[in-house]
């Protein structure tokens, strides 16, 4: 079961004992809450935060706009279940002091130069997802959904193809 994050902010916590997670984890308040399939891992929902989107920060994900989250009763691939730690409970907004915290260590990420050889080790991926989701949004904008579907993914093999072929290490 997968939930849209268009309208929610979600702390993913898979690493409790990152730098980041050490830093934010005491800020965030008490919200509606879920175990992930990932030992140690939460998902912690809050109310939306504009102009934040997906993020990775090394042992903490956030999910926000353009993302989604995979949620209870949903198995994980470990076998084990995503669970609600407090079913019920109300979703709160993050306090100020954690969206200047996260705004912060996003702008760090996306200040990254898109040329793949540029992208330091450690956030690739992240990039990568961004640089995907942008052209799907382009192609989604400009063609109607099934023509979409066959163009994008020619268009995203070619494109993952070329920055395949890059060199890894600036010229």
């Amino acid at each position: 079961i997968g939930i849209c994050t268009d309208t929610l902010t979600v702390i993913d916590v898979d690493n409790d004992t990152c730098d980041v997670a050490r830093e934010i984890l005491p800020m965030l308040p008490v919200t509606l809450s879920a175990f992930t399939g990932r030992q140690g891992g939460m998902h912690r929902y809050y109310q939306p935060v504009s102009g934040l989107s997906v993020h990775q920060l090394g042992g903490i994900d956030i999910r926000a706009a353009g993302g989604f989250v995979v949620a209870p009763p949903s198995l994980h691939h470990s076998g084990t279940q995503y669970a609600w730690v407090n079913r019920g409970h109300p979703i709160v907004a993050l306090p100020e002091p954690v969206v200047a915290y996260l705004r912060t260590k996003v702008k760090k990420v996306l200040d990254v130069p898109s040329p793949v050889g540029t992208v330091p080790e450690g956030i690739r991926h992240d990039w990568l997802r961004r640089e995907i989701f942008r052209l799907f949004r382009s192609m989604a904008m400009r063609f109607s959904p099934l023509p979409a579907i066959s163009r994008l993914s020619a268009v995203l093999t070619k494109r993952l193809f070329r920055l395949v072929r890059r060199p890894t290490v600036p010229r």
